[in-house]
C-alpha cells in the first residue's frame, strides 16, 4: 500500500509538472534534468541560479523598483518626520502698546531700562513662531478656537512697572504684584508636538531675555533661576533632533519590510507554477530551496541596504557614533529575519492574497511595538512582554545603541539583539520545514485514502 501511495504522489507531482503555467514543457524538462545532473555536486547552486534567472526575467522596471523603493521611503521618512515645526502663528495681545498704533513694537533698546519689557521679550522668540497682534484677549481666544493661531500670549497694561516692582521687592512682593507681572499664555493642546515646541521656545526666549537684561544692569544673570543645571549629555548632543532617534528603527523596518514583501511573492509564484514541485522531484531538498531564496534575495538586499545608508548618512547627515560595519551586520541579520518570516508565510499560504494579508497585516503592529517612534518604556508593563517578543524590537535597540551611543558588540544591548535575530532566523526556517513536512504527509494520507477507495470499488 505504501508503494502504491508513493506512486500516486509521484503521478500527482508529474501531473503538476505538466500543468504548470508560464513555463513550457521543454523548459521544465531542462530544469529538472539539469537539477538532477548537478544534485550531487551542488543543488543549492542550481536553485540560486534559477532564482537569479527568474529575477532577470521580471524586467528592468521591476528590478529598479526593488532597488529604488527603500531609498525613496527613507527619503520620505527623513524629510517629513522628526523636524521642528515652523510657521506657527501665535496671537500677541500687548496691552502696554497703544491700540491706535496697531499694537506694533518699535522699541529695540538693549540697555538697563525698564521700558517696554514686553516688546523686548518678544524679540527673543524664535522666527519659527509668527507673531500675530490682536487688540484684545477675546478676539485672540476666538482666533484660537477657529484654528487661526496655536496660542495666545497676553501682557497686562502695566507689565513693565509691575515687573520692576517685583524685581525690587524680591521675596516681599505682594501676590497682586506677582499676578500683574506675569505673562499669561493660552495654548491649543490638540497637537501635543506643536504645543511642546511652542512651550519650549517661549521658555527659552524668556531665559535669554532675562539673562541679557540682568547682564545689562550689572547683575549676575544666573541669580534669578532655579538651582538646577543640565550639564553636557552622557550620549548625544544638546537639542538632538528626533530624527536621530528614529533613524535606526527606520533602517530596520525598511529592510524587514522589503524582505517580507519580495520573498513571499516569488516563493508563492514558484508554488503556483509548479517550479517548487519540479525541484523536489529532481531531488532538491526543501532546506536547499529555502536557502536558495535567502541567498538570491540577499543579493538584492545588499544594494537596498547600501542605498538606504547612503540616504540616511550622507544626504540627511545622521551620524553613526559606533562601528559602521557592526551596524551593517545588524541590518543584514534583520533582512534575513524578514525573508525567513516571508518564507514561512509563503509556505502556509497558497495564493498571493493570503500572503499579502498576513505580511502587510503583521508589519504595522510589529513596527509600532518595536519602539519605532516612541520608547518601549512608554508602554504598559504587560505590553512590554509582547513588544520584546517581536522580531524587530531587540534589533532596533541594538542598532540604536550603535548609532546613538557608539557601543560595540561587547555591550549587552548590542549582542543580545544579534543573538535574538539569529535565533529568529533559525526558528522561522525550522517552522517552514515543519509546515512543508506536515503538508506532504497530509497529501500522502489523502492519496492513500483515494487508493483504498479505488480498490474497494
Amino acid at each position: 500500500m505504501t508503494n502504491d501511495a508513493e506512486g500516486s504522489v509521484a503521478s500527482l507531482q508529474s501531473h503538476q509538472l505538466g500543468n504548470a503555467t508560464n513555463i513550457s514543457a521543454s523548459d521544465s524538462g531542462v530544469l529538472v534534468s539539469n537539477a538532477t545532473k548537478i544534485y550531487g555536486a551542488g543543488s543549492k547552486r542550481c536553485a540560486v541560479l534559477k532564482g537569479l534567472n527568474m529575477s532577470v526575467k521580471n524586467g528592468t522596471m521591476i528590478v529598479l523598483f526593488i532597488y529604488l523603493l527603500p531609498p525613496f521611503l527613507s527619503t520620505v521618512f527623513n524629510a517629513t518626520l522628526g523636524h521642528d515645526p515652523t510657521g506657527l502663528k501665535l496671537a500677541i495681545v500687548n496691552d502696554e502698546l497703544d491700540p491706535s498704533q496697531g499694537r506694533i513694537c518699535s522699541s529695540n533698546t538693549t540697555d538697563c531700562t525698564y521700558s517696554m519689557l514686553s516688546c523686548r521679550y518678544l524679540h527673543y522668540i524664535k522666527d519659527k513662531i509668527i507673531q500675530v497682534p490682536y487688540d484684545n484677549v477675546s478676539e485672540a481666544l476666538e482666533a484660537g478656537r477657529n484654528g487661526q493661531v496655536w496660542g495666545v500670549i497676553h501682557f497686562g497694561h502695566n507689565f513693565t512697572e509691575e515687573f520692576e516692582i517685583r524685581q525690587d521687592a524680591g521675596d516681599s512682593a505682594t501676590l497682586e504684584n506677582i499676578i500683574r507681572s506675569r505673562i499669561t499664555v493660552n495654548m491649543d493642546l490638540s497637537n501635543q508636538i506643536i504645543y511642546s515646541s511652542i512651550e519650549k521656545w517661549i521658555l527659552e526666549a524668556f531665559e535669554d531675555f532675562y539673562k541679557d537684561f540682568m547682564r545689562s544692569c550689572g547683575h549676575e544673570p544666573e541669580a534669578g533661576f532655579i538651582p538646577l543645571e543640565f550639564l553636557d549629555p552622557i550620549y548625544g548632543q544638546n537639542n538632538t533632533p528626533f530624527t536621530e532617534f528614529m533613524a535606526p528603527a527606520l533602517i530596520i523596518s525598511l529592510v524587514y519590510f522589503m524582505g517580507v514583501s519580495l520573498t513571499a511573492g516569488v516563493f508563492i509564484t514558484e508554488k503556483q507554477q509548479g517550479l517548487l514541485d519540479r525541484n523536489l522531484v529532481a531531488g532538491v531538498q526543501m532546506t536547499e530551496v529555502l536557502m536558495s531564496h535567502l541567498v538570491n534575495h540577499f543579493t538584492a538586499m545588499i544594494g537596498q541596504t547600501a542605498l538606504v545608508y547612503l540616504v540616511v548618512l550622507l544626504i540627511f547627515s545622521i551620524t553613526c557614533q559606533g562601528n559602521f560595519g557592526l551596524a551593517v551586520f545588524i541590518t543584514f541579520l534583520q533582512s534575513f529575519v524578514g525573508m525567513s518570516f516571508s518564507l514561512l508565510i509563503a509556505t502556509v499560504c497558497e495564493d498571493e492574497i493570503g500572503a499579502l494579508l498576513l505580511s502587510q497585516g503583521s508589519f504595522l503592529p510589529l513596527t509600532v511595538i518595536s519602539g519605532f517612534g516612541w520608547p518601549i518604556e512608554g508602554m504598559s508593563f504587560y505590553l512590554r512582554y509582547i513588544a520584546y517578543s517581536s522580531p524587530m524590537t531587540y534589533a532596533v535597540e541594538s542598532l540604536r545603541s550603535v548609532f546613538n551611543r557608539g557601543w560595540g558588540i561587547e555591550q549587552t544591548d548590542v549582542y543580545v539583539g544579534i543573538l535574538i535575530s539569529i535565533a529568529w532566523i533559525f526558528a522561522l526556517l525550522s517552522l517552514c520545514e515543519l509546515v512543508h513536512l506536515s503538508t506532504a504527509f497530509n497529501n500522502l494520507d489523502r492519496e492513500e485514502i483515494k487508493e483504498e477507495d479505488y480498490y474497494l470499488l
